[in-house]
């Protein structure tokens, strides 16, 4: 089996890996979790790099005797967004929120130590447009309510935008709830825009 040359690349030349490796010529064999969360965290490791290595994880399953657990997720994407990629951050994010209920994923999050408070309100309010988007407006209210009694900064963008998300998909009663559950916080939250919609 041959494999992308970036990938095979990567784990040769990851300071990271090579201390484990018990066959240097066949790194991928040799891969389990923890090197992969090693290589993951590696500042020497460019982010995009990071993020192709676990996508190829992803997508090739059978090559693996692991498969990346919530925790090594949730650590990438907290990654990805102290780099501000908020794109690349919501694509990692997706599975996971679709996957596991909300709660296991703020557990995630909270066990991650050395990110600053920036970063993570980053990562709660990707998980709510990521919610939001995928029609999972019952979560963005878990969310928000997360944030607003854990004292996260909430961004008023993307309670905006969840407001037209939930106008696009014609639930106008939902988004007068949750327009009510925004101006009723007490948080400065509510924006000219959003007023408009």
């Amino acid at each position: 089996r041959t494999y992308p040359f970036s990938i095979y690349n990567l784990l040769i030349c990851s300071s990271s890996i090579n201390q484990t490796l018990d066959s240097p010529a066949k790194p991928i064999s040799d891969l389990n979790l923890s090197t992969l969360r090693r290589i993951l965290s590696d500042p020497d490791i460019k982010s995009w790099k990071c993020v192709s290595l676990f996508s190829f994880i992803l997508e090739n399953p059978s090559l693996f005797s692991f498969q990346p657990d919530l925790n090594t997720h949730s650590s990438l994407t907290l990654r990805v967004l102290s780099e501000r990629k908020f794109s690349d951050a919501q694509r990692l994010l997706k599975p996971n929120i679709l996957r596991f209920p909300f709660h296991a994923i703020a557990s995630s999050v909270v066990n991650e130590t050395g990110f600053e408070k920036k970063v993570v309100a980053r990562f709660f309010n990707s998980m709510l447009m990521v919610y939001s988007n995928n029609g999972r407006f019952d979560e963005v209210v878990q969310v928000f309510e997360y944030m607003k009694n854990n004292e996260i900064k909430i961004d008023e963008k993307s309670l905006t935008l969840h407001l037209l998300n939930l106008k696009r998909c014609d639930q106008m009663e939902l988004a007068n709830g949750f327009f009510r559950l925004m101006v009723g916080s007490g948080l400065d939250v509510v924006t000219v825009y959003s007023l408009t919609v």
